[in-house]
């Protein structure tokens, strides 16, 4: 959400009394591929990622975060927790397909970028990977959070 606290806040407000909200947002110190992409990015193009707010990059640092959201647009008893994620690939160009079609805020700075410069951020990407060649998996932590609305 561009707006998460308006989108929250929403949410609470469409609930029925009692009613759950649930949402889900990465752990941005746990998230290999999209710390490699931005921290690749800054590298080869340091003014186009610059240009993208650093919170919208990657996601929260901490299940409180997303709790203290829903607490703030006015949902109760609020649960947090993480869970794994994992997404294997056949290479690292089936990784990186997804950046090329322009979708998030990564694959929007990614599409951006001069054809030469994304070939140096996939190469840096691939690097800061560890260089996986052929298939490889990669193990990513989202947060999740719930609430009700008030009865």
């Amino acid at each position: 959400m561009d707006d998460p606290e308006a989108g929250v806040s929403e949410m609470a407000r469409v609930g029925r009394p009692g009613g759950t909200v649930a949402a889900c947002v990465w752990d941005s110190r746990r998230m290999p591929l999209l710390r490699a992409f931005w921290d690749a990015s800054r590298e080869a193009a340091p003014e186009r990622a610059a240009a993208i707010d650093k919170g919208l990059q990657i996601g929260y640092a901490a299940p409180e975060e997303l709790g203290d959201l829903f607490a703030r647009g006015g949902l109760v008893g609020t649960e947090m927790g993480e869970m794994p994620v994992t997404a294997s690939y056949s290479d690292v160009d089936d990784l990186m397909r997804p950046f090329a079609t322009g979708v998030g805020h990564s694959g929007a700075c990614f599409v951006s970028l001069a054809p030469r410069t994304q070939s140096a951020v996939v190469s840096d990407v691939q690097r800061r990977l560890g260089s996986p060649s052929g298939s490889f998996s990669l193990t990513a932590y989202a947060w999740w959070a719930r609430g009700h609305v008030p009865a």
